[in-house]
């Protein structure tokens, strides 16, 4: 009972303030409690902050930066699962006996070992190909090295792939997204030794970096006349039907598209020909299409050379003499005529 009169003698019975120890012990007990539920730790260390907390991680959602560990990385919904599993097991065992409990056992380990070996391989890939850049690449896009790095940048193992990507994350839209994708494929073509092609996904606030495709060999010159960076890729711009290197393939055709901010197209277009025709075989024309904004160029269809023998007799027949035109209603000799 309280020995304060102002809560014990005017409503005439006992009352528990929180200065008495059973609701010390029961509010302790109840924050056991809730910490046991909720998953975060069950004491606190240095390691932890004042909320009790080692990582970012929240009820339904992993750690994304500063990671402590497997235990510490999972959402809290699931370490409180596993412990109220691990509970559950000893009700279990007074009940049903050692066997199904050792059969649960025995399935959890297996979960967990496959656990351990994923995130083994995962620890791997990051230190192989995420960790060594991911200073630059922080620095390019401006966050925290002390992040997750696995939470912005996505690395796959075999980046040869030509169906393989790099994806980069980025903070809110500002004027330096073109700058930083630029930075971004520099970084990454001279780290990896591959020449590599990006580019934005405004909504979504990524980048995509993938193997740059097989481009012509005239797509830098044909960059400059347009004006157009050669770091873009050239399918954007070019369409190479047949092979122009070949002279005898009369059917090769080069479609270029025009920037839609060019007023004046034939500068562009003399230029284009005059490129083609000395990096190409052949003697190509150029025809533009100024409502699709393109300017296709095609080799020039050789002349037609006359024959060294001409068979005027093959060329004008000479007509059959009347007299010598055979009738046709002649009758047929009958048999044993000679």
């Amino acid at each position: 009972m309280s020995d304060n009169p102002l809560t014990t003698a005017r409503i005439n019975r006992t009352v528990y303030d929180l200065r008495h120890w059973k609701l010390t012990l029961f509010v302790a007990l109840c924050a056991l409690v809730f910490r046991f539920l909720s998953g975060r730790d069950m004491r606190r260390t240095e390691r932890t902050s004042r909320k009790g907390r080692t990582t970012d991680a929240s009820y339904f959602r992993a750690a994304s930066r500063r990671p402590a560990g497997w235990w510490a990385n999972l959402p809290g919904i699931a370490r409180a699962w596993i412990r109220l599993g691990v509970l559950g097991l000893l009700p279990l065992w007074a009940w049903a006996g050692w066997v199904p409990v050792a059969l649960i056992a025995a399935a959890g380990t297996g979960l967990m070992v496959l656990a351990g070996v994923r995130q083994l391989r995962d620890e791997r890939h990051l230190d192989r190909h995420v960790r060594p850049v991911w200073p630059a690449v922080a620095g390019v896009i401006g966050v925290d090295v002390e992040d997750n790095p696995s939470a912005w940048v996505d690395v796959p193992a075999d980046i040869t792939d030509p169906d393989a990507e790099i994806t980069v994350g980025l903070r809110a839209a500002d004027n330096d997204d073109e700058k930083r994708l630029a930075h971004l494929v520099t970084l990454f073509s001279q780290r990896l030794g591959v020449d590599l092609a990006g580019r934005i996904d405004y909504a979504g606030r990524m980048v995509h970096l993938r193997l740059r495709p097989d481009e012509p060999a005239t797509w830098p010159a044909v960059a400059d006349i347009i004006g157009v960076p050669p770091a873009e890729l050239a399918c954007d711009w070019m369409t190479v039907t047949g092979d122009p290197s070949d002279k005898k393939d009369t059917a090769a055709t080069i479609v270029v598209r025009l920037p839609n901010d060019i007023v004046d197209d034939e500068p562009i277009t003399e230029s284009l020909k005059t490129l083609f025709n000395q990096r190409c075989a052949g003697e190509w024309l150029i025809k533009t299409d100024r409502q699709a904004r393109t300017a296709t160029s095609f080799r020039k269809p050789p002349t037609p050379v006359p024959p060294k023998r001409v068979d005027l007799l093959a060329e004008f027949p000479v007509p059959l003499i009347p007299s010598q035109t055979p009738r046709e209603d002649a009758a047929e000799p009958t048999r044993g005529q000679s």
